[in-house]
């Protein structure tokens, strides 16, 4: 159960953890069907998983810093070695796509492509004059 969690946990679909099992995929939706513990398992996983997406998302969404190492290696003439290793630390941007998602999913009433009009008076008021000014213009038209 904990190998099935662990699995679901990072990523597999159940196609793929049957392979790992060495089944059919059908047969592990029946199992999942019969056993309530196997079913829990996979369920348990997929909630991890979701909250390390949800946390990348965030993360990349508000920037983040990351140390970078690069490591090099001197031999000397008389055998020797020296591992000289470089750290340096840098500054991963906002996700400018990150915030946009974000912003639309947990605001949609504010940040959307579409604003919602919720008075529509003054719609149907322009919709009104449009169709008067249309109207004049047929008559005058047929004048």
């Amino acid at each position: 159960l904990t190998l099935l969690q662990g699995w679901r946990r990072d990523g597999l679909t159940y196609e793929q953890i049957a392979s790992n099992m060495g089944i059919d995929p059908g047969t592990l939706y029946v199992w999942v069907r019969k056993h309530p513990e196997i079913k829990e398992a996979l369920r348990k996983g997929e909630e991890v998983m979701v909250y390390e997406v949800e946390n990348a998302l965030y993360k990349s969404a508000i920037g983040y810093d990351v140390t970078e190492t690069d490591q090099t290696e001197t031999i000397y003439p008389d055998g020797t070695k020296t591992v000289t290793k470089h750290a340096r630390k840098r500054h991963v941007q906002p996700s400018i796509g990150a915030i946009c998602f974000i912003l639309k999913n947990r605001r949609p009433n504010k940040y959307q492509d579409k604003p919602v009009v919720e008075d529509t008076t003054a719609l149907e008021k322009l919709d009104a004059i449009l169709k008067e000014a249309k109207a004049n213009a047929v008559q005058q038209e047929t004048e």
